[in-house]
């Protein structure tokens, strides 16, 4: 999750140099896997840079988490 949110600042960073911020958009992604700590964590992180992505996506996840189980 700390990488994660490491490798958004870089990437933030790179896009906002790149002159294609009018032709792409850049997300946050939220890991953190079933920890809801972990997931908290990193979605304050990633609030914290609101301003500079287009909007956020959920990861950490495998497709196989039972549904009940991912945001209870």
């Amino acid at each position: 999750m700390d990488r994660s949110v490491r490798w958004l600042d870089r990437c933030i960073d790179h896009h906002e140099k790149s002159g294609k911020k009018d032709a792409q958009n850049l997300f946050a992604i939220v890991q953190g896997g079933l920890d809801h700590g972990l997931r908290d964590k990193c979605l304050d992180e990633m609030i914290k840079r609101k301003n500079r992505v287009a909007g956020y996506a959920i990861g950490g996840l495998s497709g196989g988490e039972e549904k009940g189980n991912i945001f209870c």
